[in-house]
């Protein structure tokens, strides 16, 4: 396993811009990109919530798209045979997924998500963060630099160290009084 990556991708919002149970249009640089990561001799696996119909209709669309997958939804068989069982968290090197945050991201000095306010201005961020994010792949960027983009965004200097005065600690402050 050491002679490959593994990368958990989820569906919708993400290889689709879909709004579940439909499903909508291709992100096509990711897909071109995972198409390249897994004919170089990675693997790849679907992690998206949906089963079933709506499962068999996202893996369908993806074939469509020629992009194949060596799981869906489950782990890989030689990860199973590591470690002696399937555990229900998949086990790659990176997960590729609209909603993620990453621990950085997290404020432990605050509460976001008891203020509804303090929480609905970073979705905005975030929002903005996004189309940001989907911008720079239009002008070919790896996916190593949107990665790097995205932890820049996502983590927000003021957010992660919860500097005082920031816009967001004044804004939180503002929501509390």
């Amino acid at each position: 396993m050491d002679d490959y990556k593994i990368i958990a991708v989820d569906f919708d919002g993400t290889l689709c811009y879909s709004n579940w149970p439909d499903l909508g249009e291709p992100n096509v640089r990711l897909i071109e990109y995972l198409k390249e990561f897994r004919e170089t001799g990675n693997k790849l696996i679907l992690w998206t919530c949906r089963a079933g119909e709506a499962l068999d209709r996202a893996v369908s669309w993806c074939r469509e798209h020629e992009l194949e997958f060596d799981a869906v939804n489950d782990n890989l068989p030689e990860i199973v045979a590591l470690y002696g069982n399937n555990s229900r968290k998949i086990t790659c090197d990176y997960y590729i997924d609209d909603r993620a945050c990453l621990p950085d991201a997290v404020n432990y000095s605050t509460h976001p998500f008891s203020d509804h306010a303090f929480f609905q201005n970073f979705r905005k961020r975030a929002k903005t963060h996004e189309r940001k994010l989907k911008e720079a792949a239009l002008f070919n960027y790896s996916l190593t630099d949107i990665l790097t983009l995205a932890r820049a965004v996502l983590t927000c200097a003021d957010f992660r160290k919860g500097k005082q005065g920031s816009a967001f600690q004044e804004q939180l402050s503002l929501n509390r009084r």
